[in-house]
Formats: C-alpha cells, sequence, structure tokens
C-alpha cells in the first residue's frame, strides 16, 4: 500500500533549496568509480574531477559526503541492514535514516529529493529496468523518505533541469513522445493492498519477477517520522555468484545537473557476453547519473540468495567482571543493552533517541572509513583487508579485542581482517567495562554495643570523639578483573564519609586505620574491615548497607561519653 506523506511544504521546500547544503555526513559508504570488473579485488582512484566536484546548483551540494545513510530493509522496515539472505528479490525495500542499532538523533539523509537505482556489486552494471523517472523519493526534514514519487509530480522546479517539462503519463515513457513504444502502457508503481507485505503484483510479470516500486509504512520510524519503505523492483538478477547487489542513491540535483543525466532514458539490455559473469535475465551500462560516483552517493549491498561469498560480523559486550573474556550471561551492547553514543556513562535496558549500538568506524577496501553500530554484519564481495575501529565512550574503557574466537593478548582499538578467498565468515568483537565506586561512612558507637542506633554519628562538636570518625586513613586492597594488585587510601570527612572512585571490576577488602585511643565495634569488634567485596562494571557498593544500620565502620573511646 502506498503511504505518500509529501504535504504541500515539499513544494515549497523546492524553491527553499537554494540555501541547504548537504552537511558532512557520515553515508553507508563512501562510493567509488564503477569502471572495474565485477571480480576485480583493486578499486580504481576518484578522478580529480570527482574528488573535488564544483557545485553550480541550488543545492549547493558538497564534495565531501552528504549526512545519512541508506539501507535495505524488509517490507515492513522491520529489519534494517541485516544483509538478510532474502528468498526473493521482491522483498528487498529501500530504507534511508538513522544507521542500525543507532539511536534516533543519529544523522537522518539530507532534506530533498533523490534518486535510487539497482547495480551488481562493483556498479559496472545497471540492474534497474525501469528509467529513473520512476525512482524518484523525497526525504523529509527527520532525514528518512516519506514519498515515492510519480512521473506527473517532477514538475520543473523539482528536476531543476533546462527544458524538462512535466510528463503527462505515470508510465515508464511520456505517453505523447515516448523512447521506447512498447513501454507506454508499463505503469512506474504498482501499489499492492498488502500492508508491510512484499508486492508482487505488476502488469507484465514477465519483466524479471513481480513487484513495482510498491510501498509500506516503515515499522520504526512511521509514526513520529511518517517514513516509508520503498520496494527495489524491477531490477535484474545480479552476475555476481554470490547473489550479491548494490543499492544505490544520489541526489536528483546530482544526477541530472552535475551528472546530465536524462530522468527519461530507458536502460537498454547489454547483448552478447558480460565479462566475467554472464547477465542472467538483464543488465544494462552504468547510469552516468551515477558514474562516477560522487562522495554524497550512497549505497548497501544486499544478497538474494542463500549462496554468498563470506560475511565479517562486528560485536560488542559488557564485560561485567573486566576480565577479558566473553562470559556467559554478559550482555551483548545493541542487542541486550544500549549506550550513548556521545556521552558514555552508564548503558540502558531498552534504546531510545539517545541510547543504541556501539560506535565503530568500519573500513572496506578502497572505501573511506564509515560510522556503524554494533551488532553489525557485512557482505564481503571483494578481497581484501578489513578493519573495525571502536570509539571510546567516557566512562568506559576497552577490555577486550577478538577476532575469530581468538583473544589478543593486549586490546586492540582497531582490528582488521584480510579476506582472501570467497566463503570466508568471520567475526570482530570488542569487549568494554565501566569503573564502579565504594563508598560509606564511619561514625561514634556511643553505648559500645556494636550496634548502629540512631544517636551513633559522626558529630563535629563532639570534640572528645570527634578524631575517630574524621580524617581517618580507609585502606582499598584488592584485585581487578584484569589481575592487577590494587592498593589505595582515603580519609574520611568532618561527617566520617569516605568514597572510591574508579575502582575497575574485581575483589576487594576495604579496612579502617584504627585512630589511637579509639576501639572497633563495628562491622566486628576490633575488626573494622570488610572483606570479598566484589565489584561489577559500573558498580556503586555502599558498605553503609553491608550490615544493619547506616555506617560501615563505628567506634568508641574508653574514658568518654561513647565509652563506659
Amino acid at each position: 500500500m502506498r503511504m505518500s506523506n509529501r504535504k504541500w511544504t515539499h513544494l515549497w521546500a523546492a524553491f527553499a533549496f537554494a540555501g541547504l547544503a548537504f552537511a558532512v555526513g557520515c553515508g553507508e559508504e563512501l562510493v567509488n568509480p564503477v569502471d572495474q570488473d565485477v571480480d576485480q579485488q583493486t578499486v580504481a582512484e576518484p578522478a580529480v574531477g570527482d574528488q573535488m566536484p564544483s557545485f553550480n546548483n541550488h543545492l549547493n551540494l558538497p564534495s565531501g559526503g552528504g549526512s545519512g545513510a541508506i539501507y535495505t530493509t524488509t517490507p515492513d522496515g522491520g529489519i534494517v541492514n541485516e544483509n538478510v539472505h532474502y528468498e526473493f528479490k521482491r522483498e528487498v525495500y529501500l530504507d534511508g535514516g538513522p544507521p542500525p542499532n543507532a539511536p534516533a538523533k543519529a544523522a537522518g539523509l539530507d532534506e530533498g529529493y533523490y534518486v535510487f537505482q539497482v547495480t551488481d556489486p562493483p556498479g559496472k552494471l545497471l540492474l534497474s529496468r525501469d528509467p529513473a523517472r520512476c525512482r524518484v523519493v523525497h526525504v523529509n526534514q527527520y532525514g528518512v523518505i516519506d514519498d515515492l514519487l510519480k512521473p506527473t509530480e517532477l514538475t520543473p522546479a523539482i528536476v531543476n533541469k533546462s527544458g524538462w517539462s512535466t510528463p503527462t503519463s505515470d508510465n515508464w515513457t511520456e505517453a505523447t513522445t515516448g523512447q521506447d513504444k512498447k513501454y507506454n502502457t508499463e505503469a512506474c508503481h504498482d501499489q499492492d493492498a498488502d500492508e508491510g507485505k512484499a508486492g508482487d503484483q505488476v502488469t507484465t510479470p514477465d519483466i524479471d519477477g513481480l513487484g513495482r516500486h510498491d510501498t509500506n509504512q516503515d515499522t520504526d520510524h512511521w509514526v513520529t517520522e511518517k517514513a516509508i519503505v520503498v520496494q527495489l523492483m524491477p531490477y535484474g538478477t545480479t552476475p555476481n555468484p554470490g547473489g550479491v547487489y548494490k543499492a544505490w542513491m544520489t541526489p536528483l540535483d546530482a544526477y541530472t545537473e552535475e551528472k546530465g543525466a536524462d530522468l527519461n532514458d530507458i536502460p537498454d539490455a547489454k547483448n552478447g557476453n558480460v565479462r566475467p559473469h554472464a547477465c542472467f535475465d538483464f543488465c544494462a551500462d552504468a547510469d552516468p547519473g551515477f558514474k562516477p560516483s560522487n562522495r554524497y552517493t550512497k549505497t548497501d549491498n544486499f544478497k538474494v540468495k542463500e549462496a554468498f561469498t563470506g560475511e565479517i560480523r562486528v560485536r560488542k559486550f559488557h564485560d561485567w567482571n573486566y576480565n577479558g573474556v566473553w562470559d556467559a550471561g554478559e550482555p551483548e551492547i545493541g542487542v541486550d543493552e544500549y549506550v550513548d553514543d556521545v556521552n558514555g556513562g552508564p548503558p540502558s535496558p531498552t534504546p531510545s533517541t539517545d541510547f543504541g549500538g556501539w560506535p565503530f568506524e568500519w573500513t572496506e577496501p578502497g572505501f573511506a572509513a564509515q560510522p556503524k553500530f554494533t551488532p553489525f554484519l557485512d557482505v564481503i564481495e571483494v578481497a581484501g583487508t578489513y578493519s573495525a575501529e571502536e570509539d571510546f565512550l567516557p566512562g568506559w574503557k576497552q577490555s577486550s579485542s577478538r577476532l575469530d574466537g581468538v583473544y589478543d593478548a593486549t586490546p586492540q582499538k582497531t582490528v582488521s581482517v584480510t579476506v582472501a578467498g570467497s566463503g570466508e565468515t568471520h567475526e570482530i568483537v570488542f569487549g568494554n567495562a565501566m569503573p564502579g565506586k565504594i563508598s560509606g561512612k564511619k561514625v561514634i558507637d556511643y553505648d559500645a554495643d556494636g550496634v548502629i542506633d540512631a544517636g551513633d554519628i559522626c558529630d563535629s562538636g563532639d570534640t572528645a570523639n570527634h578524631a575517630g570518625c574524621a580524617g581517618v586513613t580507609v585502606n582499598l586492597t584488592g584485585t581487578d578483573g584484569m589481575g592487577a594488585a590494587v592498593s589505595t587510601s582515603t580519609t574520611t570527612n568532618s561527617v566520617g564519609y569516605f568514597e572510591f572512585l574508579n575502582v575497575w571490576p574485581g575483589t576487594y577488602a576495604v579496612e579502617i586505620v584504627e585512630p589511637s585511643g579509639f576501639n572497633c565495634s563495628y562491622p566486628v569488634p576490633k575488626a573494622c574491615k570488610y572483606t570479598g567485596i566484589v565489584i561489577k562494571s559500573g558498580d556503586a557498593v555502599d558498605l553503609d548497607k553491608k550490615k544493619t544500620g547506616d555506617a560501615a565502620f563505628a567506634d568508641w573511646k574508653p574514658g568518654s561519653k561513647s565509652g563506659y
């Protein structure tokens, strides 16, 4: 079911784009030129003009990359960028906005109009069957796709192309001047009535399978952002032996003005042999609107059959005991717990505007690093070196790094894996922990009964006893989860309070150095000490709560009102 949410304000936005700039941000990946073979292992460097293009259009498109990213998803938008092994091509839908497992505040796409396409992995062959005029979407102020435009909605103000006139037909070709008569009756879009399911209606189902740009509500971002997902069909079958495809999206202005491409061009099927793998049903030369690519073009790989070339997963765990090993029961960040990707601090059990998966930088062969969030899965389409570099968040410390089950002796911020051939599967894992805190207070046991009563306090006005609870040395000793010995001291303040901050997970003892002339009565007579204190990541242990009463330690002074 097509859920178009483009408001009248979008028409106004078409004219207001003159002052809109694409902020430098995090696309799915930086795309290289696409003039290499499908199985070529090296990636060509961008042309000089492509690295620093000169833009003279009303969007002032940047050379450094626009905000946000695109992802392939299921028909209801419920699984984003999971690289699902789709059984049918019609099940693959286009999504855009915050990255997977990222908090909702993460950068969305820049507002405006975009063109999308489907190609083989390196972008050498165009697989989308219909003309680009059938593949124009709008991204709203929230950075998500909210409309699939009909050709008759592509006004000169939107297209911003000299000589462009609004089509009179919503078919593949202009009804009056169609480039190919056989497509004059082929509708660009065929909306299925089943919301959240793969569109399988089409006028001519013999064109590369069922489905023609059906749209559904995005289950993750419909209620507040009015986001939709757009079916990628119709497109041909990839010649890639692993069943891998690449989805692309680029600003409409870049397509028509910077690249000079024609939205009306109907992809022309290639004839004869296509090196190195033959096309199964349809493929065409690369669309010049995307080639050579610019760095604000967004892409995402997906696969549509069980066979695949390989996978790399990146995961993060909360190392509760700080031992550098992912033990049973320790939560996975982005699955069981969520973190603030900017401010760090304690995790949340549920995702929210501020809390999502753990951020890291992902680098593929020939591409610049791109921000991702755990858990992450990437389809391996070319040989080369892939790397994950974890971001350090405030209040956390890295405790572990692991590749394919083997832990590094010293945790590495960046873990790289070199893929030599097809069929390889790898897993990169990072572990992190937070320091804890131990606190308590020392009071005077005025009746020396070994029980903390209501009147047992550290009273600065009691000159005879105040020295027994204020300025008293407290020692912390033990071993942290990494096996390092810990020994530190602090003193109580004027009301007897003390605390040890930045205590890494481990097992500890806390002991009072008894002031001269005072006798310990609590927690155990003549033994002002706690042992076996276990601190987990982020724990705050209050020794006042270890026993009954409201203090950790108490003593008394013979010959004063605190003694007998």
